[in-house]
């Protein structure tokens, strides 16, 4: 039985493209990959693919919607759509439990809210906040960014705080996070892949820059970073992510690890890279593809289902059906 891939994807072209070509190329015609097509929706239309490669609902709510469907039909989605898409404040909360080194970080109440909120609406809040004692926990200079955010979007470095009332007032609605700057000496960025399949890469943040360099860790900073890139995605359930280190005197402090949809163009990870990307990507797909378990926690034989028919006394197959009637 042939067995199908569907890439939704936005304006990028070269990675997905070259993603699909590889899996029909490494998977000898037993699995098939494809861009996959979005149209309205009825409630029992089928999701034809095993698998569902998701690098567009980010920015296109409606894709979404189409993945939570594949989801509730047993796909695997890569990544997940009922998982935090980008909840750093979480995420620096679950990794510090999780004993992986962290920078200072505050999470601060929204500059604005809605017209509608009144004073009654914000009464848990505490008012003054101390802003000194912030200040004095986290330090200056310090990174101001969105606590759900991507792609560098409003992040930004303050270095005191006039600075950072001057950006922290352009935030308007949003709920930021102020972190310490890590002053690093080496900066990395680890793939991951299948939350098994991994590569670091030295990177330069300030010119967002991928380098080619080989050897440019200690053994045992390497199984470090690896060690933990996977901890982090695989606590998240990620299925490709990458996670960013900043290391400071030899230690690994975790920056970012909510990168969902990594910037894979050949020319932002260098075609060097860029093939090894595909090719992860790819053997993640076929392995999910081609995996006899079930994908979800939805599909007709897993725990969940199981769980339906023990309620109900009817296989979840069997009400599926007849909801289509």
């Amino acid at each position: 039985m042939v067995r199908k891939v569907g890439m939704l994807s936005g304006a990028e072209s070269a990675y997905p493209q070259a993603v699909i070509d590889r899996i029909n190329h490494l998977s000898g015609g037993e699995v098939v990959a494809e861009f996959a097509t979005l149209d309205a929706m009825k409630l029992c239309d089928p999701i034809t693919y095993r698998v569902v490669i998701d690098r567009l609902s980010h920015g296109l709510p409606f894709a979404l919607e189409y993945s939570k469907l594949a989801v509730l039909q047993g796909a695997r989605v890569i990544n997940n759509p009922y998982r935090f898409f980008s909840d750093k404040a979480f995420s620096y909360h679950l990794a510090q439990r999780l004993g992986v080194c962290v920078p200072r970080t505050v999470v601060l109440p929204q500059f604005q809210y809605a017209p509608d909120t009144t004073v009654d609406d914000l009464h848990n809040l505490k008012y003054p906040i101390d802003w000194n004692e912030i200040f004095t926990y986290v330090g200056f200079p310090a990174v101001l960014k969105p606590a759900s955010g991507y792609a560098w979007r409003d992040v930004s470095v303050v270095h005191d705080v006039h600075e950072f009332f001057d950006s922290y007032h352009q935030s308007k609605d949003q709920v930021m996070v102020l972190q310490e700057f890590i002053e690093f000496e080496l900066y990395i960025r680890v793939f991951v892949m299948g939350q098994k399949h991994t590569l670091p890469i030295k990177y330069d943040p300030k010119d967002r820059k991928y380098l080619v360099e080989h050897n440019f860790m200690s053994p045992e900073l390497g199984e470090r970073v690896v060690r933990e890139s996977l901890l982090l995605t695989s606590v998240l359930d990620y299925d490709m992510n990458t996670c960013e280190w900043a290391v400071r005197e030899g230690i690994p402090y975790a920056i970012d690890f909510n990168n969902l949809v990594p910037d894979s163009k050949p020319n932002s990870i260098t075609p060097f890279y860029f093939e090894r990307v595909v090719d992860m990507l790819a053997n993640t797909a076929i392995e999910y593809a081609t995996a006899e378990i079930p994908s979800t926690m939805w599909s007709v034989d897993s725990p969940m289902s199981l769980w339906v028919a023990g309620k109900t006394g009817y296989p979840v197959n069997e009400l599926y059906a007849g909801n289509k009637k």
